[in-house]
């Protein structure tokens, strides 16, 4: 049990504690050559001869241990992949995408980028030293309800929510330092992509992400990664980390796949710590090995199959629509205009932006109306298109 007890993640730790732990002396940025020093101090009595275990170390942040002073070895280990973007050497977003993209994906992703800004009024903001709380609040709330969303419909669990707590009391003070920073895009004055990021010297590591599922069509993941690289070009930030997660965009926009480190330290001297030490690094072997072969996917979907159905099911019934394309607008005299901003309504919101997103239709040339003399018959009117929806 002593082992249990002494597990780190670094990621998390560093980056959202601003935490070093007392047995690392200094903390070395390879992509920049700045070290970052470890201002506690610690007495080797204070580690108590435990052994200790330190989990997801990015591979361009070397951790030293000051063997004077503190009388540890270390076994290391590699396991999960992560995926960054390293834009040392790029001028711009345009000369990093040319290397990374074909012509055709490219014009992909510039057409993505021109049906969300035809279709919606879109803003992007990245709050990094300034925000209210008020908004800061506002934008945490939202970020949750589209995470929970989000997984509900893949029938899994987000890990980190068992951290949001902490993440919300925590995040707004970091974002002042310019150590955090949400980036949001907007459509008028709804947030409908969100990511929570860390800052560290020359690093952005993009650590959660979500967006609301009823604009899914127009990819606000690929434009999302584009803004924030724009960003990072703007804001000699040459290090995007999408850190882990073996994910298809990852892999579309990353140039650098990486190993995480994990160490296993444990005190000099000892024989039965060391040989302790040792079965515990063959142990997390053979859990690396386990996760390559996504077992830990099947067992979280498992977990939220027990858990949450309730969740699952109204995932489900989204889409019990039948969805028709008509020639004309009926008789407006047997239809009465609705708002789907409206919560009563929300079922609505999917099938309208799918609605404009083929069809390139504004918000404001769209109206969407409830038939009078049929419960559950709607028209969604367009410029060119005119569409019925019937709940099933």
């Amino acid at each position: 049990m002593d082992l249990l007890k002494n597990k780190y993640n670094f990621t998390i730790d560093f980056f959202s504690k601003e935490i070093i732990y007392p047995f690392y002396d200094n903390v070395y940025n390879k992509t920049n050559g700045e070290d970052f020093f470890n201002e506690k101090s610690i007495s080797p009595t204070d580690l108590k001869n435990r052994i200790y275990v330190v989990k997801h170390i990015s591979p361009y942040l070397d951790l030293k241990i000051n063997t004077a002073r503190v009388p540890y070895s270390c076994f290391k280990t590699h396991q999960l992949d992560g995926f960054l973007a390293n834009l040392e050497g790029y001028h711009s977003i345009v000369e990093y995408m040319r290397d990374q993209f074909g012509a055709k994906s490219r014009s992909k992703i510039r057409a993505y980028l021109r049906r969300l800004e035809t279709c919606f009024d879109v803003r992007y903001k990245m709050f990094h030293g300034n925000i209210s709380k008020e908004e800061y609040l506002f934008l945490f709330e939202r970020f949750l309800l589209m995470i929970k969303r989000r997984f509900a419909q893949r029938g899994e669990i987000h890990g980190d929510l068992k951290y949001w707590d902490f993440l919300k009391e925590t995040s707004y003070a970091l974002i002042l330092k310019k150590k955090a920073s949400l980036f949001v895009i907007y459509d008028e004055e709804k947030p409908i992509d969100i990511c929570l990021n860390y800052h560290h010297q020359n690093v952005l590591n993009n650590s959660i992400r979500s967006y609301d599922i009823d604009y899914s069509k127009f990819r606000l993941g690929h434009i999302d990664i584009l803004k924030q690289l724009e960003w990072c070009f703007e804001n000699q930030h040459t290090i995007f980390d999408l850190s882990y997660g073996d994910l298809e965009y990852k892999r579309k926009w990353c140039n650098v796949t990486y190993e995480f480190e994990q160490h296993v330290l444990f005190p000099k001297g000892l024989i039965s710590k060391r040989i302790l030490a040792y079965i515990l690094l063959q142990l997390i072997v053979l859990k690396g090995f386990l996760k390559k072969k996504k077992v830990h996917i099947l067992l979280s979907k498992i977990k939220s199959v027990l858990k949450k159905p309730t969740e699952r099911v109204q995932a489900i019934l989204e889409d019990s629509f039948e969805i028709t394309d008509v020639l004309e607008v009926p008789p407006m005299e047997s239809m009465t205009e609705i708002d789907i901003d409206l919560e009563e309504y929300a079922f609505l919101r999917k099938i309208v932006h799918d609605f404009q997103y083929i069809n390139f239709d504004t918000s404001n040339n769209i109206r969407v109306c409830e038939m009078n003399n049929r419960q559950g018959s709607y028209v969604i009117i367009g410029q060119k298109k005119i569409q019925k929806v019937i709940l099933t």
